[in-house]
């Protein structure tokens, strides 16, 4: 949003669009510490845990958002007081400007639970910035809406100091523009930038720099282009025009004749403000609608764009003309979760589902999230994606029954439970009951936190093929290769046996076991026998107890189906 436009856009004798119920998508988390956001973005720390940075009037906050359903403040970087404020990040920093006075502030997230702040790129240069957008392959800031004009820094030499590469100020654009660059998104050594007072989108090869040259340009329907996007590919392209109007989001091929081919108008009713879109990795549009929330679309099939997901950040102001509700997205973390910042709101983490309800009014599973954990760590989130979860009265976790006491339905389509601390490796199945019956069977692969390894996987085993698969354990480990058939084919009960490969190292152990590592040993190695055929076998890494003789699984485990 421009600051001249909260006080341009005054709307009167408004028809409300009632746009429908929130569908495919569930609000995991909601944190509201804080009076006024806007914009938000994310990081992934090397070890895999996700943090969402969201802006706030005074400052900057950030939140270990590794377990979405508990999201965690860890840190308030201290800013000037404004309405509008941009972060993005590159490598192990957080780079975060306002529109209002102050350069580009540089946060260090080495240490993620710790961010500090280590500099502020040339305040009195830049003035202020409406917004920044890094290329991160090339290691370039832009710093966009600032006083001098786009200002381009190299953090590819320093990410803490950079040096200034160019300043532009609409150098090759037509001599009617003023060259305000509101937003941009840039890779591939191309800026696709927006010209929100000029109402265009412009296309800036940005490879060479210093040197950068206007590749072309065109008016957006709306005439007051605020934002753009472009997809991996580079094939697709959606711009954003910040007014109302029926034809504010529009999606561009750019491999058409011309390069500018209209695939779909997305906009969403007369009085409906679109504010940043982003495409994803899977041509998955995110857009941050206001008052509408969160809407996302499947741009995959160019010739069937389909709405997919819908999520009202602010479900009592629709329709008026006005900005408020969702201001930022960002869809990029590993594990698909979204993050939305909505400017009365604050931090909304949501879910998009996608799951097929099963016709008979038994709960589907069409996802479990995480799919895999690790021994020994503390007691983990996890959630069931699927259908008819409003009813769900039983979900059993391994063979332990968990009662709605114990579990939560976040809505009709999401249910989140908590798994305790694992001592060792398996998977534990997952079912998911209500009235009508049962789900499908999903599985929560618990893997070794240190330990040996399946890496040698068996294919696809049919109706005769021999079961036998050696390994190599390091001297002295006394591990051996366990299978376990689900159900037990009767002809495999009560045998037993053992095979030992050409020195003490290699070991050989056949055994049918019940998927919670528990049962009675059998035999090794088999002929699969016709029962066989459509089950599951588990193959993984297991060692006698001393005890009781039975294998007690302690690595990683894969499976696979049995052939005709």
């Amino acid at each position: 949003m421009r600051p001249i436009l909260a006080a341009l856009l005054i709307v009167a004798l408004l028809v409300p669009f009632a746009y429908g119920d929130d569908f495919n998508v569930t609000r995991l988390a909601r944190v509201d510490d804080y009076v006024g956001y806007n914009d938000i973005w994310g990081y992934t720390a090397p070890d895999g845990r996700e943090y969402a940075i969201l802006g706030e009037k005074d400052g900057t906050l950030f939140y270990n958002a590794t377990d979405p359903v508990n999201p965690v403040e860890v840190a308030y970087i201290p800013g000037s007081g404004c309405l509008w404020r941009d972060i993005k990040t590159y490598q192990n920093y957080a780079y975060i400007v306002n529109d209002c006075i102050g350069g580009v502030q540089v946060v260090d997230l080495s240490d993620p639970e710790n961010p500090l702040l280590v500099n502020e790129i040339q305040p009195s240069y830049i003035g202020h910035s409406h917004n920044v957008q890094i290329d991160t392959d090339a290691g370039k800031l832009y710093a966009v809406g600032t006083s001098k004009g786009m200002v381009i820094y190299d953090l590819a030499v320093n990410p803490v100091n950079p040096p200034r590469i160019k300043t532009w100020n609409g150098q090759g654009l037509p001599n009617w523009t003023d060259g305000y660059v509101h937003d941009l998104h840039v890779q591939n050594g191309k800026a696709h930038l927006a010209l929100i007072s000029d109402g265009i989108y412009a296309l800036m090869d940005v490879s060479s720099l210093p040197s950068t040259s206007i590749i072309s340009c065109y008016s957006t329907p709306e005439d007051f282009t605020h934002s753009t996007w472009v997809n991996e590919a580079e094939t697709l392209l959606v711009t954003a025009d910040e007014t109302t109007g029926t034809r504010n989001l529009i999606v561009k091929d750019l491999t058409s004749p011309g390069g500018l081919g209209t695939i779909a108008e997305l906009g969403i009713g007369t009085f409906n403000i679109p504010h940043n879109p982003f495409i994803d990795q899977n041509d998955i549009l995110h857009v941050s609608y206001y008052e509408l929330g969160y809407l996302a679309w499947d741009l995959s099939d160019t010739q069937n764009v389909v709405q997919i997901g819908s999520y009202d950040t602010t479900p009592n102001d629709n329709g008026s003309g006005f900005f408020n509700g969702a201001w930022g997205v960002y869809p990029f973390q590993p594990s698909g979760f979204v993050y939305v910042s909505d400017m009365g709101n604050g931090l909304q983490i949501l879910k998009r589902n996608q799951c097929d309800p099963s016709g008979t009014g038994a709960p589907a599973l069409c996802e479990v999230w995480p799919e895999e954990i690790q021994t020994g760590a503390a007691p983990q989130t996890i959630l069931l994606t699927g259908a008819d979860y409003g009813t769900a009265t039983t979900v059993h976790l391994g063979g332990t029954a968990l009662s709605p006491s114990q579990f939560t339905a976040l809505d009709e389509q999401v249910i989140s439970l908590t798994l305790p601390t694992q001592t060792h490796p398996g998977l534990i199945p997952v079912t998911v009951v209500n009235g009508s019956g049962f789900s499908e069977t999903g599985y929560i692969n618990v893997v070794p936190s240190s330990g040996p390894e399946l890496v040698s996987l068996p294919g696809q085993p049919s109706v005769g093929d021999h079961l036998s698969h050696a390994l190599t354990s390091q001297a002295g480990d006394t591990h051996f290769l366990a299978l376990s058939f689900t159900p037990q084919p009767s002809e495999l009960a009560g045998k037993v046996s053992f095979g030992i490969g050409n020195n003490f190292t290699d070991f050989l152990f056949l055994a049918p076991l019940a998927t919670n590592g528990q049962g009675k040993s059998a035999v090794g190695p088999i002929v699969v026998p016709a029962g066989a055929v459509g089950l599951q076998v588990f193959w993984q890494f297991a060692a006698l107890d001393g005890v009781a003789t039975m294998p007690v699984p302690v690595s990683n485990v894969t499976l696979t189906d049995i052939q005709n």
